[in-house]
C-alpha cells in the first residue's frame, strides 16, 4: 500500500483545522440525518471527522511481476541461467515477504482474468494455491532471461551435426535410426542420451547436457535432437 495523498493535501487539511467549525442544528428526516455544517445543511454521513483530517488515503501499489522482480532484485550471476534464477526465486519466497506478497497478487490477478475470482486472503490460507502462486511467479521470472540462440545443425555425409562449445564435447551428431553421439574433445565417440529427461541421464550426457541447458534453457537438448532429426 501507499499513501495517495500528497504534501498539498496535508497542507490544506492543516489550513482547514485553523478555520474552525461548529455543528448547528440537527434534524432527523425520513431520508437521513442532517446537520448545519459551516453554515450549510449537510447529511451527517458526509461530514468529515475532524480527527481524520491527517489520516492517509491508502491505495494499492502496482503489482511487481515476476520478471520485473528478477530484473530489479536478482544479482547478475543469478540471471545467467533459468536453473540459477529458479533456485534464487525459491529462496526469496523464504526470506523476502515482498516476493511472496507480489506472487500472491500476481496469481490472483491472473486467476481473475481467466474468470476465477479469488482474494489474496483465500490464496494465502490454502497451501495448494500458494504453491501454484509461487510456480506462476517463477514462470514469470523466467521470461526475464533471454537465452542465446542455439547452434544450427549442419548437413554431413552421415546425417547432421551441431558444433558444441563444451569443455568435454565438440559436436553432437545424428546418423539416423535414433543414433545420436558426441564427438569428444579427444576425438572419441560416445552415445548421447538426448531424449531422456535431464534427471534420468548419466555419465557424459548428464554433465554435457546440464551445461547446455543451463546456457540455452530447459528442454534445449530435446529441441536440438529434433532439429538434428529434421536437418
Amino acid at each position: 500500500m501507499k499513501d495517495g495523498k500528497d504534501q498539498t493535501d496535508y497542507e490544506n487539511a492543516l489550513k482547514s483545522v485553523n478555520t474552525g467549525y461548529t455543528y448547528g442544528s440537527l434534524t432527523i428526516e425520513p431520508d437521513g440525518v442532517f446537520v448545519v455544517y459551516r453554515g450549510l445543511e449537510s447529511e451527517i454521513a458526509e461530514i468529515e471527522d475532524p480527527q481524520m483530517l491527517f489520516a492517509p488515503q491508502l491505495v494499492e501499489l502496482p503489482i511487481i511481476t515476476g520478471d520485473q522482480f528478477a530484473q530489479e532484485k536478482a544479482p547478475q550471476n543469478v540471471m545467467q541461467s533459468q536453473e540459477s534464477l529458479k533456485s534464487w526465486m525459491e529462496g526469496q519466497f523464504e526470506t523476502n515477504e515482498k516476493a511472496l506478497t507480489n506472487a500472491v497478487r500476481a496469481y490472483v490477478q491472473a486467476q481473475g482474468e481467466s474468470g476465477k475470482k479469488l482474494t489474496n486472503e483465500e490464496v494465502m490460507a490454502d497451501q495448494e494455491h500458494m504453491e501454484q502462486a509461487k510456480a506462476f511467479y517463477i514462470q514469470q521470472a523466467m521470461t526475464a532471461i533471454k537465452n542465446p540462440e542455439m547452434p544450427q545443425p549442419e548437413k554431413t555425409e552421415e546425417g547432421a551435426m551441431i558444433a558444441m562449445a563444451d569443455e568435454e564435447a565438440e559436436a553432437l551428431s545424428f546418423a539416423g535410426g535414433g543414433k545420436f553421439e558426441f564427438t569428444m574433445r579427444d576425438g572419441g565417440k560416445i552415445p548421447a542420451q538426448i531424449f531422456r529427461e535431464l534427471k534420468d541421464m548419466d555419465g557424459p550426457s548428464k554433465s554435457i547436457f546440464s551445461r547446455f541447458e543451463a546456457k540455452y534453457g530447459t528442454g534445449a537438448a530435446r529441441k536440438m535432437g529434433m532439429a538434428l532429426g529434421k536437418a
